[in-house]
């Protein structure tokens, strides 16, 4: 047997469901917010509901760097193509892999770069290599096709004396005179 209430307690037990929910987020808001504190006491997790600002991605997370005497600078945290993402342990993740100050990172990336550049260039010698082949190929097919006849008719499968009586006899309709 169900138990009907009115809709006024149905909606108060549905707000109470979602203030815990909504409840729940920004504890785990403020955790994550102590965290960046401990890598930089001026980084703060802030939400940013409606903005107009251009800087700013309405109703998202957002990484405040605070600099004194400068206008603060905003991170948004967003997933693929600016979908909602949560704060989460990616956050330190990204911000250590980003961090220009660690000569770490600078090695890292230079070292990426070089890698890039290495890749390059072993396509840029296959490619090479790849056309001189190919040519290397179009070569030897010249050679072994001897005239415009294409390859149903070659002539470099005939006998000799065969290739000879087939030459005076085209001589002879063309009407060029035997030398002999």
């Amino acid at each position: 047997m169900d138990l009907v209430l009115p809709a006024s307690v149905e909606a108060e037990i549905i707000n109470a469901e979602m203030e815990q929910q909504a409840d729940e987020h920004m504890v785990e808001a403020v955790e994550w917010a102590e965290e960046l504190k401990r890598i930089d006491p001026g980084l703060d997790l802030v939400w940013v509901g409606n903005a107009d600002d251009p800087e700013l991605e309405p109703n998202r997370w957002h990484i405040r760097k605070r600099i004194p005497g400068s206008v603060d600078a905003y991170i948004a945290l967003v997933g693929e193509g600016g979908s909602y993402r949560p704060p989460g342990a990616w956050m330190l993740e990204w911000l250590t892999a980003n961090d220009l100050w660690n000569p770490r990172v600078h090695r890292d990336r230079s070292e990426a770069k070089r890698k890039l550049g290495e890749a390059r260039d072993r396509a840029r010698r296959l490619r090479a290599e790849q056309r001189q082949d190919h040519m290397a190929e179009a070569v030897r097919a010249a050679r072994r096709i001897r005239d415009d006849r294409g390859m149903t008719q070659r002539s470099d499968l005939k006998a000799p004396s065969v290739i000879a009586e087939e030459r005076r006899q085209r001589k002879k309709e063309e009407g060029i005179a035997n030398p002999k």
